[in-house]
């Protein structure tokens, strides 16, 4: 068994001093915007949002719908074929409900 010798003289690097903030210095600046246009960057930031959540209601749907048929696949011949229009109604379902409890 190996044991390392500690050395007597370990030193500590110095504490640091505090570094002593003002207010000012922390203070962001506003950004600047055209009075004209605070109305349509209003309604692009709440367009960019919804497109946002469209497209992850959108995911959350495709993944489903993938999951589904999958398992339709694997349970009979041609399952995914078979029950495609209950899949697809499933996955929409879900996309509805996202779409909807998000917005």
């Amino acid at each position: 068994m190996v044991t390392k010798a500690k050395s007597p003289a370990t030193k500590q690097p110095p504490r640091a001093e505090r570094a002593v903030i003002s207010a000012e210095e922390t203070k962001k600046k506003k950004k600047r915007r055209s009075k004209r246009l605070k109305d349509h960057h209003r309604i692009e930031r709440s367009m960019a949002k919804a497109m946002d959540r469209t497209g992850e209601a959108i995911s959350k749907g495709l993944k489903r719908y993938s999951e589904l048929r999958e398992r339709s696949a694997s349970k009979k011949k041609s399952g995914a074929i078979k029950d495609l229009g209950k899949n697809m109604g499933k996955s929409l379902k879900i996309v509805t409900y996202v779409e909807g409890s998000i917005g």
